[in-house]
């Protein structure tokens, strides 16, 4: 398991690997993102990730919390 934010109004959510090589399984695709801060950063998308919250299973990209790689 890995901690995630699940923000229904926004593109794709976030996931937090654990470390650079976690997070370089997960997915090596980087995007240009406008956060909360409003200055474009470069973040890496994970391929779509198998999971499950509560009932609901489903695949999704989401964007690594982790520097870009």
């Amino acid at each position: 398991t890995l901690p995630v934010l699940i923000d229904t109004g926004a593109t794709l959510s976030v996931l937090k690997p654990t470390s650079s090589k976690e997070a370089t399984a997960l997915g090596t695709k980087v995007v240009q993102i406008l956060g909360i801060s409003n200055e474009p950063q470069k973040v890496s998308v994970s391929e779509p990730i198998p999971f499950c919250l509560g009932p609901l299973r489903n695949t999704h990209p989401f964007l690594l919390n982790y520097p870009a790689l």
